[in-house]
């Protein structure tokens, strides 16, 4: 009897655990069991459209804004030449950001990808020449400065230390690096060398937030980076579209699975009264 009750204890966990939940809650409601986790769906099938900059640009700013068309609730991840150039977040169903150009030509495009980082198909690809800055230290041209990152967001829990890390790349030492963190703080670093820096920073609340990473180097070049922080809770202050399957906003939410304890109870109480039916025949 004891052997048979154990196994529907773990019939029943194991149903728990497989009904696309990833993560216990670490504060469940009472009465509930809490399940923290991103149901599996197919990926975005919808390409965003950019609409700015327009196909044939030619500018002398290494930093452009970049906007279009896309479906609310999704990440927009931005890529330059085939490369990842930074990310945000589709709101009232337009992405707006900045994008930084390397000189000569430049090809832009961007996709959707949902909370489990599925992407759509490309979008349109924008093409145009960032032109050659007439600045130079003595006979030398300057050597260009930029920045970029290999994660398009960053994702954690309120009052956790969160480490953003950025590259680096050219221009002339040292660089300032201004970090604006989307929740109304920012933070100014500086650093001699080039390569890898890490900044730290702790979101007290829930939400989605854009932060934008612009730089200085010696000789005054801009360059600029931007990327998303999930901040798992509620939602407070983020973005949520219930209609999107797989929309940045449901890996913030708890998912309460009650079936499988209802089953198993229902088994325990079958199986209490069965055994004592077979303790009073044994009587008798």
């Amino acid at each position: 009897m004891n052997k048979l009750l154990t196994l529907i204890f773990i019939l029943g966990l194991t149903v728990s655990l497989q009904s696309g939940a990833y993560a216990q809650v670490n504060n469940p409601q009472s009465g509930a069991t809490g399940i923290s986790g991103v149901v599996e769906g197919d990926a975005p099938k919808t390409a965003p459209v950019i609409t700015s900059p327009v196909n044939g640009f030619s500018v002398e700013q290494s930093v452009i804004p970049i906007r279009g068309n896309c479906i609310s609730g999704l990440f927009v991840n931005f890529y330059r030449n085939g490369g990842f150039a930074g990310s945000t977040v589709c709101q009232n169903n337009v992405f707006e950001g900045q994008v930084g150009l390397i000189i000569g030509e430049n090809q832009l495009m961007v996709r959707h990808a949902d909370a489990l980082a599925q992407q759509s198909p490309d979008s349109n690809v924008v093409s145009g020449v960032l032109r050659q800055p007439q600045v130079s230290i003595g006979d030398l041209p300057l050597q260009q400065f930029f920045l970029n990152s290999q994660f398009a967001n960053i994702g954690g829990d309120p009052g956790q230390v969160l480490k953003f890390s950025v590259q680096i790349r050219g221009g002339a030492q040292p660089y300032a690096l201004e970090f604006n963190w989307g929740d109304g703080t920012s933070d100014i670093y500086s650093t001699a060398t080039n390569g890898t820096f890490e900044a730290t920073h702790t979101y007290a609340e829930s939400g989605i937030y854009i932060v934008t990473i612009k730089g200085t180097d010696a000789d005054q070049q801009l360059a600029f980076f931007q990327q998303t922080a999930v901040i798992n809770g509620e939602g407070v202050g983020g973005i949520f579209d219930p209609n999107q399957q797989n929309a940045v906003g449901t890996i913030v939410k708890s998912k309460y699975i009650l079936w499988p304890l209802y089953v198993l109870g229902v088994a325990c109480v079958w199986m209490y009264l069965l055994g004592r039916r077979h303790a009073s025949s044994r009587n008798y």
